[in-house]
């Protein structure tokens, strides 16, 4: 009698811990999920995902010796693989009209990188833009609206 009284006991409880886990599992992903709206900051337009990507050119690896850290006596490299998006598939021509004027740009803006500046953690931002840049002020066609790095080693 009393074994079964604990065993009774023993089911109840087992079965409150697993609807307790279950609530709290569907509040975290009601909070939480994928498909919560985002939040609207005041006087700022709602931010749009995009879900198409522009026409790309794949501009190639490069490997590059950074530029040496003040007393350090060491080299390093830089190796990265880029992707532009553009704007217009024009651009895309032209890019590939401009290939060697494109990977010269490339080569000097990532040699004139230091390690600290790439460690940093917009280090990646900042070289995308100023990649973005240079490349842009070459283009007649059209513009280059994102930069990917689909490789980033620093060694």
């Amino acid at each position: 009698m009393e074994s079964g009284r604990n065993l009774r006991l023993v089911v109840i409880f087992v079965a409150l811990t697993l609807l307790a886990a279950a609530v709290i599992l569907y509040t975290g992903f009601a909070l939480f999920g994928k498909n919560q709206q985002r939040e609207v900051v005041a006087g700022q337009a709602p931010v749009k995902e995009r879900t198409t990507i522009g026409p790309t050119f794949e501009v190639g690896t490069f490997t590059v010796n950074l530029l040496p850290s003040p007393g350090r006596i060491t080299s390093r490299y830089l190796r990265t693989q880029l992707v532009f998006e553009a704007n217009s598939p024009k651009t895309v021509q032209e890019l590939e009209q401009r290939t060697p004027q494109v990977k010269d740009k490339i080569i000097n803006l990532l040699r004139s990188k230091t390690v600290e500046e790439m460690m940093d953690p917009q280090g990646a931002d900042r070289l995308r833009e100023e990649i973005k840049d240079e490349i842009n002020q070459l283009l007649r066609e059209g513009e280059i609206t994102e930069v990917y790095f689909i490789d980033l080693v620093i060694q």
